[in-house]
């Protein structure tokens, strides 16, 4: 019992410092806030392998030394030799201050938990944290008003961020999805469909429009996929409806508000690809300035952190990254951006091979990527990158969770 409460607390203590980290402000408050948290996660861990009679050095006895430093080249080293040229070294230095205040600490825990004889438990218990959590946040906004979307969020008494709101649910519901139309067992079936519909009203309700977007296509492309490789299966009908529904209720939901402002204005871009909403307006000036510097500096970039030193009058707000990683990692990076991507269509294969369920965690962080957030507040879609320096055959596919 003794051993499963640290084993509790460590997963707690993990996500809570993704959530903290999650946090794309640079306020000193929240650079404050990082330190805690990096310092206790830190900590915490290594009194767990202590009292698990366990030596950090075993953390990297299924590691590949040379995927291992490659992968601490990307992430680590590559920023600092880009910062010398950076176009505002000032804020790129506070990134990367950010950036290892978020990875260091995490990336250790992330590769225990894959390394770990007892890694499957380790991220059921990972799993059904975030689910309850999931389930307490979906709650308040279908009663109470939690959201403020006058402007970037800044953290105040009463008002919840949408955007992490919706980045702890959303994955959660992708993966709910697919269990349930994976499973066999009509209760838990049951229990995922109540869930899931409880899940896609508190994201249209919350209104980032990202996840309603991801999610939408997740559940087609899941239902498309389930069409074709189960049509001779006993419960085919029966999965297919459910799914059908779980779509089907999520697009109702957005219906049901569309005439709110976040979703009127996502309908008009789709529909008459007109721009009502100052948050798109600004996405819109980021992305045109965006290429124009990636037109300018196309080989090198404009180094770590340098797109915060390109602000215009209409972008000044907003711009201490582009909201999209992609395109931050090409501004900032240049061409060594290719980099980054033969590391995440790596990591994809490998989580491909080991588990479904983290897969889908990862695709949906990074679908989210696209939209909002930076390098230094990606926590998941970063540190499970550290997947690529396990060795292949210590990742062994789990049927239960395929």
């Amino acid at each position: 019992m003794k051993a499963k409460i640290w084993d509790y607390s460590l997963a707690l203590s993990f996500l809570l410092h993704a959530f903290i980290s999650l946090i794309s402000n640079y306020s000193d408050y929240i650079l404050i806030l990082k330190i805690s948290s990096a310092i206790f996660l830190s900590l915490f861990f290594l009194i767990y392998l202590k009292i698990k009679e366990e030596t950090f050095s075993e953390i990297f006895n299924n590691v590949s030394k040379k995927h291992f430093f490659y992968f601490i080249f990307i992430i680590f080293v590559l920023p600092v030799l880009f910062l010398f040229h950076s176009e505002n070294i000032n804020f790129g230095i506070l990134k990367f201050v950010h950036t290892v205040l978020t990875y260091i600490p995490l990336i250790p825990v992330i590769l225990y938990f894959f390394n770990s004889k007892h890694r499957e438990f380790l991220l059921k218990i990972l799993f059904n944290i975030i689910l309850i959590i999931s389930i307490i946040l979906s709650l308040p906004p279908i009663f109470i008003d939690m959201f403020d979307y006058s402007g970037a969020y800044s953290l105040s008494f009463g008002k919840w961020s949408h955007v992490t709101h919706a980045r702890i649910i959303a994955p959660c519901a992708a993966i709910l999805f697919y269990l349930l139309i994976s499973m066999n067992n009509r209760k838990q079936k049951f229990l995922f469909l109540v869930l899931l519909i409880l899940f896609n009203y508190s994201l249209v309700v919350a209104g980032l429009r990202a996840a309603f977007l991801g999610l939408v296509i997740f559940y087609f492309i899941g239902i498309i996929i389930h069409i074709l490789k189960n049509r001779r299966r006993e419960k085919y009908w029966f999965n297919f409806f459910i799914s059908l529904l779980i779509l089907i209720t999520i697009v109702l939901f957005f219906y049901i508000h569309k005439d709110e402002n976040r979703q009127s204005s996502l309908i008009k871009i789709l529909t008459e690809n007109e721009i009502t909403d100052s948050s798109f307006s600004a996405r819109s000036e980021i992305l045109n300035e965006s290429l124009e510097l990636i037109k300018e500096n196309p080989i090198f970039g404009i180094g770590f952190g340098g797109f915060r030193g390109t602000e215009t009058e209409a972008t000044r707000y907003w711009t201490k990254y582009p909201h999209n990683i992609f395109i931050e990692l090409y501004v900032e990076f240049g061409i060594f951006s290719i980099l980054y991507l033969v590391l995440i269509l790596y990591s994809i294969k490998r989580l491909f091979e080991f588990n479904k369920i983290v897969l889908i965690f990862f695709l949906f962080n990074l679908f989210l990527a696209l939209f909002s957030k930076d390098y230094s507040s990606n926590p998941f879609l970063f540190s499970l990158l550290s997947i690529s320096v396990i060795k292949r055959n210590c990742l062994i596919n789990d049927s239960s969770h395929a």
